[in-house]
């Protein structure tokens, strides 16, 4: 390309955003989840202009940031390059891997599952013994948390802010919490 020119733009078209996470969303989820407008201003996106399936998250929501891509490796590697992270937290396909020589090393490489389920397939859970969280419930989560550090079991990404959202759901037993799930 051209001296100064990025081969792989910054863009703000949500709609191009959504069209490419959609290819794949349940790969997609945790970043479909960023185009929140409480996340959104933590996001630089960016798209090459005649590649509608590549796309580039750089996440400056926690830190180090987070990095998420989607599309084919030899439109990844160049932006990798141009992102301008010392270091960051992957959230990359196994496949896409190779694209982030040489700009970094991959060290630390955990699998990650996604679980998924279709609207025919579902079926509700009973949800007696299930409780909402609040912010009020914060030293319950950290005590949770904090027991998950010692087994290396404790979630990477996760702020306490995060439980006045309302999507965050517990199970206890007597006074200890021993179960979350949210987003």
């Amino acid at each position: 390309g051209l001296l100064g020119t990025r081969s792989m733009p910054l863009t703000t078209d949500l709609q191009r955003i959504r069209t490419a996470l959609d290819r794949d969303r349940a790969w997609s989820a945790y970043a479909i989840g960023d185009l929140d407008p409480q996340n959104l201003r933590n996001c630089s996106w960016h798209a090459p202009p005649a590649e509608p399936d590549a796309l580039v998250l750089l996440y400056r929501g926690f830190e180090p940031p987070i990095l998420f891509a989607i599309g084919e490796q030899h439109l990844l590697s160049p932006v990798f390059a141009e992102i301008g992270a010392a270091t960051v937290s992957l959230q990359l396909l196994p496949e896409a891997a190779d694209a982030l020589r040489p700009a970094y090393t991959a060290t630390d490489i955990r699998p990650m599952w996604r679980m998924t389920v279709s609207a025919t397939a579902f079926r509700p859970a009973a949800a007696d013994d299930i409780t909402a969280l609040d912010l009020s419930h914060t030293p319950a989560v950290a005590a949770l948390f904090a027991d998950g550090h010692e087994g290396g079991d404790a979630p990477p990404f996760y702020r306490p802010s995060m439980l006045a959202g309302g999507s965050f759901r517990g199970i206890w037993e007597g006074e200890d919490l021993v179960a979350v799930a949210g987003t």
